[in-house]
């Protein structure tokens, strides 16, 4: 099964691919950063299964019913909108975003120490960014004026953490109520992805 992976913001695609290979050795994998070329690719329609981590689940939901279809979807820690107040279903706020973004244009690399932490992600900051500067930058901009969707429903699965950081767990069961909750876990994409069943329905 040919399956795309948009991953997280301020993850290294390889880190999710390493670990998509693992978990699933029979699929044909490929992991993109979430920037512009993500959306580019999930606009062909060329994979059997889309799956959106934290930033990536909210490029891949732009496009169901679009490009791709609510069934060939999957969705991890769903970070999808840092909007106001009622549509909000982040823990982030606008000011926290804004203020990342500053940080990133004047160092990335503090940028992203300070977000694995406040994210609770293992990730750590090695010497070299994930992705280039331009698509850390256009990911954060992207949040900011993205709406929350009003429902996600038809997607196959969709899993969250109990102790995430990132996203408001009760406001995105209220949009997918046959969300999977792992009590034990957070916003880690390593916490997650043994939960995931690609091909299952």
């Amino acid at each position: 099964m040919k399956t795309l992976w948009v991953g997280g913001w301020g993850v290294a695609p390889k880190s999710i691919l390493d670990l998509a290979q693992t978990r699933f050795p029979d699929a044909e994998h490929t992991c993109v950063a979430p920037a512009q070329d993500a959306i580019e690719l999930i606009k062909q329609g060329a994979y059997q299964a889309y799956v959106g981590y934290s930033l990536g689940a909210s490029l891949v939901l732009s496009e169901v019913g679009k490009s791709i279809k609510a069934e060939n979807v999957y969705l991890m820690a769903p970070f999808v909108n840092v909007a106001k107040q009622a549509s909000c279903l982040s823990k982030l706020s606008i000011a926290q975003v804004e203020w990342l973004c500053r940080l990133v244009e004047q160092n990335p690399k503090e940028a992203l120490t300070r977000f694995y932490s406040f994210a609770g992600l293992a990730d750590k900051t090695d010497g070299t960014l994930p992705y280039s500067k331009n698509e850390l930058l256009w990911g954060l901009s992207y949040l900011l004026k993205t709406k929350a969707p009003v429902s996600i429903k038809g997607i196959v699965q969709l899993i969250l953490g109990g102790y995430d950081k990132l996203v408001d767990k009760f406001l995105m069961q209220a949009l997918f109520p046959d969300a999977m909750l792992i009590e034990e876990a957070g916003h880690d994409y390593r916490d997650l992805i043994s939960y995931l069943k690609i091909g299952a329905r």
